[in-house]
Order: C-alpha cells, then structure tokens, then sequence
C-alpha cells in the first residue's frame, strides 16, 4: 500500500513539475526581456543558452530601454550603451540600410557643391581660403560678431585682410570675417573639384562649437572619445565609456584595413547629444542636410551624433562610419568621389563589435533576430542582403555606373540611396577582403595616387585592380552570395524565410 502511494506521490510530483517547467518556458517566451531572464544570460553555466533563448525570441526594445532605466535609477555603474543587446528595431537614420521590407535609412556626411575660383579671386601668389557651405560671415574678426550672410556652396575666395585666424573675404553671401586657420589647400570634403590631397587634423570651428555647448548646457570638452574631446551633455559622460573604448580603436583599424596613415594628430570635437531632438536643432544649421535624417554626420573639425534610446550596434556603427570621415580627409584628402568616401565608411562602420566594444573589422556586424515563424535582419546584415537582392532586378545596379554617382544622385535619390551605400560599402569590403585579397594591393595603389593628387576616376581604379566592370560585377555578386551563407542561420523557425 504505501508503495503505491509513494509512486502516485512521485508521479504527480513530476507531472506538477513538468507543468511548472512548461508553464516557466511559456512565460519565458512571452517576456524574454525581464530582468530575471536577463540576469540570468550572465551566468557562467547557463548564460549561452538563455542568451540564445532571448535572442530566439526577441528582446523588444522597449523592454531594453526599461531595464537601462532601472539600472541607471540603480546606480550601479553600468555604462548605458549595454553591448550585450543585439538590434531588434533600427531607427531609420543609420547608414547601414533598414530591416528588409522596411522604409528608412540616414546617411553620413552629404558634401555641399563646390564652387572654385569665386569672382573676385587675386593673382598669383594671393591668400585664398575656403568658405564652407553655411559658415558664418561676419561683420567683425570675433565669434560674437553679426552674421552678415552664410554661403549656400563651399567658396574659394581671396584674403583681403588677415588678423590671426580670421580673414576678410568677398563672397556672395556678403563682406566680411570668416574664422579660416587653414590657407588655401583646406579643400573642402567630398567636393570632387580639386585634387585631394590629405589634411592635418582640423580644429572644430567656434561659431558651430559654441552653438553646441549652448544646446547641450555645457561649458567645454567632458572628456575624450578615443583621442578626440568630447562635448556632451549625456550624464555622467562615463557612460559612453564603451564608446571612448571603441573610439581609440578606429584609426588603427584604419591603417591595417587600406594602409593609409593619417596626416598628422586628431583635432576634430565628437558632439554626443543625449536626445535625438536637440541633435535636430543643431543638424538644422547645416544647410545641405536640413530635413535629411541622420545618426550623425562630419564636417571640417568636428561630427556629431545622438544616443537617445537608440541600439549599441547602430550607435558604434555611427561613430565608426563618421570618424572613418574624418581619417579619410586626413590619410587621402577631402575631395573624394561619394562611393569612395562614404564606401569607406560604410565598410569600416559595418565591422562587429564585441561585447566589450573591441572593433573586428574583418566580421560583419549587424543583427539577426529570429523569431516564431521568421528572421528578421539588421545593421549591416540587412543591406547585404538587400544588395543581394538588387542583382536580380530587370536592371541591377552595376558599379561603372556607382562610381561615375555624383554627391545628389548618390544621396539624394530616394528610392536608390540605401542601395548606393549598401552596393559602395560592400565594394569596398570586396576590394579589401574578396578573392583571396588579390585585389587589395591594387586597391592600396589606387588609394595611394588618390592622395597624391591623381583623379580618382573609375578608369584608373579598373586599371590598378586589372579587372573589366563586368569581371568586377560578376566578382562582387559572389562575394555577397558567399557572405548571405555565412549570415544566414543554420537552422531557422518552422516557416522562415
């Protein structure tokens, strides 16, 4: 008798516990971003195995930004850039493409037109300087002087009067002071007119800076990020600490990935605004990229970006691509054709970053997410794969055509712009990486004569590379099929596609 009592004990023991089991994992599915689940992830044995449960699953982004609220009323010092998070929901103002099937996408820096040898320029042996798109004029050398007028295209003009770092020009938005260290060859980035050649580090300029600090509440620099000082009004700036981290790694990626040094030490300011909001403010002064929406862009001296509650991939994605700006002004020169210029950057910007913020050029980063009955795809990811589905179109893009884009076409047109990043950066990424490297030292020599004030046409880099555009097309659509295997997962969700 109490033998058979002991076995019913036991059974219904173990069927309580395989409803309670089922009735955990149920939950579990349902809320796979509490907090006890998440701190479950960091446990040495068992952690793996959740953090593939959440990912599975899904974390909305609501529910990370819930827990970095917690933590932050906490105070445990955690940095709120929370590595460990993959991207769920992409903001739309990343360079790096929206999820497949969405609408969206940024950019980095748009270029204003350049217009050289303005009406008026002296002689030989005149003072000329550039005059950026939106500058201020003014009516006295002083930052806190009148605004006479702001010029709608970067202009070369002639130095009238020179009193230290300010000069007295004639332009079309009127007489007076312009703030210009830098003489003549500070040729203005992406502008394609002039031979680009590399510049030593700019130094941010004061009107824009000063706006800046007032925007933000903040009287100077709030630290560093990597080497550039940081102006932030994001409390306490430790909390970008992993991006200081990330930061200090971008300039050395850039010498082993294309073998370019930049000229000369880091001078440019990073803004980092905590809300997207008063980022817009200050975005709205730039007058080529007004109502474009960005995640950050570069200018001489200085980028900018926004936290707000934005994904730690597409907030070092930004800051990747936009210091990959400013390293290529300084190791090929300013005036650099868009595919080339924001190819660079699209590529370096789309390396993995580790959970501790370590930059891993040579992986492509990006999310996959998988859920109940599909993946979704984000970042870097999510642009591979829509290139790759570019190819099958009646006309699919050809990269004669790409690297012939002028800055408007290439940015500018709506229904191409996400591509021509996705197809630019991923040129780039072929030319470093595909074919066994074959074509990277063809590429390093292309760079090379870039800089030392070659045209950088399309022409010359087929023939650096020894390859026709049809070689090319045909090498590029491998290299992307190759590299939508190794994304893809290995085993997806009954009814994924």
């Amino acid at each position: 008798m109490w033998r058979s009592r002991i076995r019913e004990l036991v059974s219904w023991t173990l069927v309580l516990a395989a409803l309670a089991v089922f009735g955990l994992y149920v939950w579990a599915s349902n809320n796979p971003g509490h907090e006890a689940i998440a701190r479950a992830a960091e446990w040495p044995a068992v952690g793996p195995l959740v953090e593939r449960f959440r990912v599975y699953y899904g974390v909305s982004e609501e529910q990370v930004a819930e827990r970095r609220e917690a933590e932050a009323r906490e105070g445990d010092g955690r940095p709120a850039v929370e590595w460990q998070y993959e991207v769920v929901t992409v903001e739309g103002d990343s360079p790096y493409g929206p999820p497949d099937g969405e609408a969206g996408g940024g950019m980095g820096l748009v270029p204003p037109e350049v217009v050289a040898g303005y009406e008026g320029e002296g002689g030989d042996g005149a003072e000329t300087v550039w005059v950026a798109a939106g500058d201020a004029v003014r009516r006295a050398p002083e930052d806190s002087a009148p605004v006479v007028g702001r010029p709608e295209a970067f202009l070369q003009v002639e130095v009238l009067e020179r009193r230290g770092e300010w000069a007295r020009v004639d332009s079309p938005a009127g007489a007076g002071w312009v703030h210009a260290p830098e003489v003549g060859e500070a040729y203005p980035m992406g502008s394609g007119v002039v031979p680009p050649r590399p510049l030593e580090g700019a130094s941010p300029p004061q009107d824009q800076m000063l706006i800046a600090r007032e925007l933000m509440g903040v009287e100077g620099a709030r630290g560093s990020l990597g080497p550039y000082p940081l102006y932030t009004d994001v409390e306490p700036p430790g909390r970008l600490a992993t991006l200081d981290r990330l930061a200090a790694q971008i300039e050395p990626a850039y010498r082993r990935r294309y073998g370019r040094s930049p000229e000369g030490e880091a001078r440019e300011a990073v803004l980092v605004f905590s809300d997207r909001e008063t980022y817009r403010l200050f975005q709205s002064r730039e007058a080529r990229i007004q109502g474009i929406p960005t995640g950050g862009y570069a200018r001489h001296g200085m980028l900018a970006l926004w936290v707000g509650d934005r994904q730690p991939h597409d907030l070092a994605a930004t800051l990747i691509h936009e210091v990959t700006h400013l390293l290529n002004r300084r190791s090929i020169g300013p005036a650099l054709p868009p595919w080339l210029d924001e190819g660079m950057a699209y590529d370096l910007g789309a390396s993995r970053v580790g959970p501790a913020g370590d930059l891993e050029p040579g992986k492509l980063g990006g999310a996959t997410v998988r859920k109940a009955r599909k993946v979704d795809y984000f970042g870097a990811i999510a642009g591979l794969r829509n290139l790759n589905a570019s190819f099958a179109w009646d006309e699919p893009p050809r990269l004669q055509e790409l690297v012939a884009l002028d800055w408007d076409r290439f940015v500018r047109d709506g229904g191409r712009r996400d591509l021509n990043y996705a197809h630019a950066g991923f040129f780039v990424r072929y030319l470093v990486e595909g074919e066994d490297g074959d074509l990277a030292p063809g590429f390093r020599r292309f760079l090379d004569r870039v800089a030392g004030g070659a045209a950088p046409s399309g022409e010359m880099l087929r023939q650096e590379l020894g390859r026709s555009w049809e070689e090319l097309d045909r090498g590029l659509g491998d290299y992307v099929r190759g590299k939508i295997l190794e994304t893809t997962p290995r085993s997806l969700p009954p009814g994924a596609q």
